[in-house]
């Protein structure tokens, strides 16, 4: 009786195994393929009724156009699986979902030169 060698493809299957296992979080730690963003509210605050698209995100230097009360601190993060715009995305829905106008002096960085964080301050106008 003659086998064929299959050593390289059953190889190959192991290690396709292996790391599929590996990327899907088996174990204690896991891999984070996604990210969010959190908001603590500091004060109380009328809520406003905008959609995710409609809320303002203003980076560190710019203001809005309108008076406005910091109600808040803003965290975000995202791995560095997805995107910015899952990020940014993200920060606008906890907005609505907050009932802010928007945030500013967002600061956006990335430790270790993977993935993102940032923070800001929550607002709604006056």
């Amino acid at each position: 009786m003659r086998l064929r060698p299959t050593t390289g493809r059953a190889v190959r299957s192991g290690v396709a195994m292996g790391l599929g296992l590996c990327l899907a979080g088996c174990g204690g730690g896991g891999l984070t393929f996604s990210g969010g963003a959190d908001f603590t509210p500091t004060l109380a605050y009328a809520r406003s009724g905008k959609a995710p698209n409609d809320v303002v995100i203003l980076f560190v230097g710019d203001q809005p156009a309108q008076r406005f009360i910091r109600v808040g601190s803003l965290t975000a993060r995202r791995s560095g699986y997805v995107g910015q715009e899952f990020l940014f995305n993200a920060i606008r829905e906890t907005g609505a979902k907050n009932g802010l106008d928007g945030f500013v002096d967002v600061q956006c960085a990335s430790p270790g030169g993977v993935g993102a964080e940032c923070s800001g301050t929550g607002f709604v106008y006056q």
